[in-house]
């Protein structure tokens, strides 16, 4: 997140000085003393557009939250993570309106695509945190049944304070085991923002895939940067092997916008966003 918010500022300089270059040789040109062409190439260099990049700067809020973001994204431990949630927690609702967090959004409008939308139909949120997807669901009037699993208690607690969930799983999930729930009860299983490094490994699919009916959809995403790129290359290759065992089918895998407010001028955060179905 770090170099990625870096090269946004290497970009933004880059541009300044461009734009200040050409501004300058545009008033050494003689235009036959005509002052209305003149003002026109000013006008034309500076767009309203580039205007609003060049001047744009985040407001504290925005400083505030994309730290927290930032933080997250670099944990080094369990210990450290659970940390870093628990606080976060405290303001973490807050932070993803400004950051514009839209996964959840993108994802429960997939899910609503594919899945039945009746009283029995049940969904697992994983990685639920403080009740987005749920939100969301109800939002755009989900009928059916909906539990919540996360590892940080401060989140799951935040989600329970708003009443959506049947359930409210305190727990993890891990490659190397099952999840300890009744596998096969879920039309669907919904996992925003958790998919990446130091938080759920990407063999993780596996556990997730399990939790379905048959038939059943799995929807997640990973962030679109170079910092999951060997997340990505891992987590692939366990959908490949998945695919070829017959266990799941590939959907639609879709490259969307992660955050709608730029964490630097010009660049957005993105996220790729996955539904695969059960055999």
């Amino acid at each position: 997140m770090k170099s990625y918010i870096e090269r946004g500022v290497r970009v933004f300089h880059f541009q300044r000085n461009h734009l200040c270059r050409l501004i300058v040789s545009i008033l050494q040109i003689n235009w036959l003393h005509c002052p209305k062409i003149k003002a026109t190439f000013i006008i034309t260099a500076l767009s309203a557009n580039f205007r609003t990049k060049l001047m744009k700067r985040m407001s504290e809020a925005e400083k505030k939250a994309w730290a927290n973001v930032a933080k997250a994204a670099n944990v080094k431990s369990n210990k450290h993570i659970d940390d870093v949630y628990t606080e976060w927690s405290k303001v973490y609702d807050d932070d993803v309106i400004t950051t514009g967090y839209c996964t959840p959004d993108n994802l429960v409008g997939k899910m609503m695509k594919y899945v039945n939308n009746s009283p029995t139909s049940q969904i697992l949120d994983i990685g639920a945190g403080t009740g987005k997807c749920g939100e969301v669901l109800k939002k755009q009037g989900f009928k059916g049944i909906i539990d919540a699993l996360d590892i940080n208690r401060a989140m799951l607690d935040v989600a329970r304070s708003k009443f959506i969930y049947r359930r409210h799983y305190n727990i993890g999930v891990f490659p190397d085991k099952p999840i300890p729930l009744e596998y096969g009860l879920y039309d669907a299983v919904i996992c925003a923002g958790t998919m990446m490094s130091g938080h759920m490994e990407p063999e993780c699919v596996t556990p997730l895939v399990r939790a379905l009916k048959l038939g059943g959809y799995a929807l997640w995403n990973i962030r679109h940067t170079d910092h999951e790129k060997e997340y990505k290359y891992r987590m692939e290759k366990t959908l490949d092997e998945l695919v070829k065992e017959a266990e799941i089918e590939k959907i639609e895998e879709k490259l969307m916008q992660h955050c709608a407010v730029e964490f630097s001028v010009g660049n957005k955060l993105m996220a790729i966003i996955y539904v695969y179905r059960k055999l």
